[in-house]
C-alpha cells in the first residue's frame, strides 16, 4: 500500500487589539512548519523599549527556538516586522517603520507545541500585536 504525505497551506492570524502577545497551539494530529511571520506592533504611551520575539515551544513548555528582533521599539509607535527565510537581520528600522529578521522556515511544530509572538520585555499588556503566520501543515495519522 502506498500513501502520500500531503502538505497544505497554513494561514494563521490574530488581529485582536490591546493584546501584546499572541499564541497559536498546534492541534491534535497536525504538524506545522511556519515559513514566514508578519507582525504589526502598535505600542502604547507606556514608557519602555519593546523587543519583538517569536518563541516556538514544546507541549511541556520547553523552548525549541527563540528569535528576537534586531532592535527595540519605543512607546507610541507603529512598526512592521517581517520574519522569513533569507531575510537580512536588520538592526535599525528601514524607512522608519520596517524591520526584517531571518527565520529558517524549516522548524517543525508537533501537536501541542505552541508558537508565541509578542513583546519580550512585556512593557504594556495593552500594546496591540497583529500577527499573520504563513507556512505548511499536514495531518499526522
Amino acid at each position: 500500500m502506498q500513501f502520500e504525505i500531503v502538505w497544505k497551506p497554513l494561514n494563521l492570524s490574530d488581529t485582536t487589539a490591546s493584546v501584546n502577545e499572541k499564541s497559536f497551539e498546534v492541534p491534535t494530529n497536525q504538524m506545522w512548519v511556519p515559513t514566514s511571520i508578519q507582525v504589526t506592533y502598535v505600542s502604547t504611551a507606556t514608557v519602555g523599549n519593546r523587543r519583538l520575539f517569536v518563541n516556538m515551544e514544546t507541549f511541556g513548555g520547553v523552548d525549541i527556538k527563540v528569535i528576537t528582533a534586531g532592535t527595540t521599539q519605543a512607546a507610541s509607535l507603529t512598526r512592521i516586522y517581517s520574519l522569513g527565510p533569507n531575510l537580512p537581520d536588520l538592526t535599525a528600522f528601514r524607512n522608519t517603520s520596517f524591520l526584517t529578521t531571518p527565520i529558517d522556515g524549516a522548524t517543525p511544530l508537533l501537536e501541542g507545541d505552541t508558537l508565541i509572538i509578542g513583546d519580550y520585555e512585556n512593557i504594556s499588556a495593552t500594546d496591540t500585536c497583529v500577527v499573520m503566520v504563513r507556512g505548511m501543515y499536514r495531518w499526522l495519522v
